[in-house]
């Protein structure tokens, strides 16, 4: 049931049809106050587009698939706090990969 939903809201806001999201798609798409109700009915209500797309975009690519973006939104939802969480391992993730860079 989320999962085609989450990808009904890819396609809504894969503007150009690629098939990926960009930055600015989202940034564009999430000031609309349906996807705003959506992505809090999923209990991603304090996320900024850039948060967003940096925990979605697992290869870092710059660009996010349909899958990722399910899987990502699928990972945040439910307690707001997903959110916060995903930060964290985010920022452990950069500080692990500076560590071995030394």
């Amino acid at each position: 049931m989320y999962e085609e939903q989450i990808t009904r809201l890819f396609r809504d806001i894969d503007r150009d049809g690629s098939g990926f999201l960009t930055l600015t798609e989202l940034k564009y798409r999430m000031k609309d106050d349906q996807v705003k109700a959506y992505l809090t009915s999923l209990g991603i209500d304090n996320a900024d587009a850039w948060t967003l797309f940096k925990f979605i975009d697992t290869d870092c690519k710059h660009r996010v698939s349909s899958e990722e973006f399910v899987s990502g939104l699928l990972r945040l939802k439910g307690s707001a706090k997903s959110i916060d969480m995903m930060q964290l391992m985010e920022e452990n993730r950069w500080i692990m990969n500076q560590l071995v860079s030394l």
